[in-house]
């Protein structure tokens, strides 16, 4: 199956954003789904990747909330998998995300199997993210046939309620475009 999963270290942030509320879209070439955030955050011009297992990603995006180098973000990746990934055979997938959840994340729970509009899931939550103190992270797997999108919200502390809400915003609002 091939399936990955990743961490961020650091997310150079470029454009400009406004406190005025609002959602904005993503809509990024290398995706073939879209979602909505607060316009308030920030599209990535730059992406690193702290830690990661698995094969690699096809096409890397993210947005953040403050400037370059921000820890709070939001970032998705998608991975092209061998094996078409459905209800039906979810379990597979989970039996092979989870061990490489855990190379990243040690001590990290299993994930929660599910649907998100459409999409069958897999959702680890309150992931530690070693690299970065106080830094935590939600990864949810979305699959669409053989393509995997990895959502990873992450955040510090001090900006944790704010990522929650846009990460929840854009797992409400995701689809196929």
């Amino acid at each position: 199956m091939r399936l990955a999963v990743s961490l961020i270290l650091i997310l150079a942030v470029a454009g400009c954003g406004s406190d005025d509320g609002g959602s904005a879209s993503f809509e990024e070439g290398g995706f073939d789904i879209t979602f909505e955030y607060p316009k308030e955050m920030k599209e990535a011009g730059n992406v690193t990747i702290a830690a990661g297992a698995g094969s690699s990603a096809k096409a890397t995006a993210g947005i953040g909330y403050g400037s370059k180098g921000t820890k709070d973000v939001i970032i998705v990746q998608r991975y092209d998998l061998n094996l078409a990934i459905n209800a039906k055979n979810l379990a597979r997938a989970k039996a092979e995300l989870d061990p490489l959840v855990a190379q990243i994340s040690p001590g990290a729970s299993k994930g929660e199997t599910g649907e998100i509009r459409g999409f069958p899931s897999i959702d680890y939550e309150g992931l530690k993210v070693k690299q970065i103190d106080g830094a935590e992270t939600r990864l949810v797997a979305l699959f669409d046939g053989d393509v995997e999108y990895l959502v990873n919200c992450q955040s510090l502390p001090k900006r944790r309620t704010d990522i929650e809400k846009a990460c929840a915003q854009v797992l409400e609002t995701v689809k196929k475009k």
